[in-house]
């Protein structure tokens, strides 16, 4: 236990403190608040197993084992031999060799595989896999949920007859006043995105076309769906009207680009309105302003809430509302009270004119200036391509003063959330490097370890360019909180020489000893931390 005490205890704080920069990192990220939670609870089970393996499982081991003449495994007899041989040509007959060489060639070559597969290029998607896919329908026209539900069901009879060749398991719909939508669930359990793309072309094929309706294949919220990827941009001024001149202009050249479909701006989701334009002149003559014609129509069409009404037995809620039927049409609106003069009634209609017109279901704001999107799904490969071509579209545009663009929130926080992931890469090593050279005693030890880093991203590439995984945003924590994992093996080695140099072996010796020696509990770990995970 005191031999390896040490190396024990480096091994397990490495593994902790990798997670230091991720729990005190930016609060107000939800990724990196869930990441803190499981970084807390990872660390805390690790710290107490540090305490058991060094006191308990030696008292245990005192009291229940008892040494036992056993053969060694003829498998890990042939490893050893094959690695002890390995370990004296690379490390003590060709070392310049082998660092020179061998190391360098080995990095170049993941590298390269890594650049010709192109899992360089950053894809959010990457890990996704879905067994859906959700449709929304833009009406042109104000429907209620009797005509709303006419339109699905003939959506739904289409898929109904295409189920075979779309290898459909079931079609849930919502549908009400102005709006309705159709998730399609596929048998096959989870799709990739490949799969997924090719499950939308099919869609396309049977969908059918109707008038006054167009069906999006993806999610109104702006989310991506079914293995497209929703890119999105936002304009930003004060004028509305410019605002949507161009968002139109952006929308027209976009739908030049290749696999950037369903193209559409902020302004198409919106709802046919009344809009009611108050002659303020007339409306002053009967004492009337905007601000109390505005409250009775408050009043009229979304009524008051009461006080609840108490009985013996339970309370009643109360609201004093008009009749469903007296709020329904233009003749109603016309004809509202809004004022008495000489014991004439004043309707909204004698002040007023009334127009129809499409208006938004949301005005949104950022930054205090009012905000128009213009967003596609995005189904290509190289999302990377698509968004240099969208910033030159974006940056060829004339904008009045005052007025600019960006990418939308999400894009802008999945960039923030890869930098952030970076520098807790880097503070992640630094910290790795800091704790072991005060725990050896000793600035050059350490750095022998850390050559393990360079070398497990060998490994990390390799095993990404076999599955055809690109670096996604959970690639990169894995990274993150591999680096405090593959130090161990090099902390349990270095710690074992040690020993044998304090001995009095030569250094070449206490490196074949302390390989020899240590081969077979590093690949104990190594072989239970792989078959741990594997199941994930």
């Amino acid at each position: 236990a005191g031999e390896v005490a040490t190396a024990v205890t480096a091994a397990t704080l490495t593994s902790v403190i990798v997670f230091a920069p991720i729990v005190f990192g930016s609060a107000t990220d939800s990724l990196f608040v869930w990441l803190s939670s499981v970084g807390i609870t990872i660390s805390v089970a690790i710290l107490f197993s540090l305490l058991i393996s060094l006191t308990l499982i030696p008292f245990l081991t005192s009291r229940i084992l008892k040494p036992k003449n056993t053969k060694p495994s003829a498998f890990l007899n042939k490893m050893l031999d094959k690695y002890v041989t390995t370990l004296r040509w690379t490390t003590l007959r060709h070392p310049k060799l082998t660092l020179f060489v061998f190391v360098p060639v080995l990095v170049a070559i993941t590298i390269g595989a890594g650049v010709v597969f192109k899992i360089f290029q950053v894809d959010e998607e990457a890990e996704v896999l879905n067994k859906r896919i959700y449709m929304w329908y833009e009406f042109s026209d104000n429907l209620d949920y009797h005509q709303t539900r006419e339109y699905v069901k003939y959506v739904q009879e289409a898929l109904h007859d295409n189920e075979g060749k779309l290898e459909v398991k079931t079609v849930y719909s919502y549908y009400t006043d102005n709006y309705a939508a159709t998730t399609v669930y596929f048998k096959d359990r989870y799709l990739g995105k490949k799969q997924l793309v090719e499950k939308r072309k099919l869609l396309r094929e049977v969908l059918p076309e109707m008038a006054g309706v167009k069906i999006h294949l993806g999610d109104e919220q702006g989310q991506s769906s079914g293995g497209a990827q929703v890119i999105a941009v936002n304009i930003f001024g004060e004028d509305k009207q410019a605002l949507n001149e161009l968002a139109d202009e952006v929308k027209r050249r976009f739908e030049y680009l290749d696999d950037f479909t369903d193209v559409k701006t902020s302004v198409e989701n919106g709802r046919e309105q009344i809009e009611i334009s108050l002659d303020k002149e007339l409306a002053s003559r009967f004492s009337l302003t905007s601000q109390g014609i505005a409250g009775i129509m408050n009043l009229t069409f979304r009524g008051v809430q009461l006080n609840r009404f108490q009985t013996k037995e339970r309370e009643v809620p109360m609201i004093i509302s008009l009749d469903p039927s007296d709020k329904v049409g233009l003749f109603n609106l016309q004809n509202l009270l809004v004022g008495m003069q000489d014991e004439k009634e004043i309707t909204l209609g004698s002040v007023a004119t009334f127009e129809e017109a499409r208006g938004e279901s949301h005005i949104w704001r950022e930054n205090q200036l009012t905000t128009v999107s213009v967003q596609g799904l995005y189904e290509g490969k190289d999302s990377g391509d698509l968004m240099r071509q969208i910033t030159a579209i974006m940056n060829s545009i004339e904008y009045p003063l005052g007025y600019y663009w960006s990418y939308s929130s999400k894009i802008r926080d999945r960039e923030q959330q890869q930098s952030q992931m970076g520098t807790n890469a880097l503070l992640a090593i630094v910290c790795v490097y800091m704790l072991m050279a005060a725990l050896f005693e000793s600035l050059l030890h350490p750095l022998v370890i850390m050559l393990c880093l360079p070398l497990a991203a060998v490994g990390v590439v390799l095993i990404m360019v076999c599955t055809g995984t690109k670096m996604g945003i959970m690639a990169m924590i894995g990274i993150v909180i591999l680096i405090g994992v593959v130090v161990n093996n090099g902390i349990v080695l270095i710690d074992h020489i040690n020993n044998f140099r304090r001995r009095g072996l030569p250094m070449e010796d206490a490196v074949i000893e302390g390989g020899r020696e240590r081969f077979r509990p590093i690949v104990m770990t190594a072989a239970t931390t792989v078959l741990g995970l594997f199941p994930l």
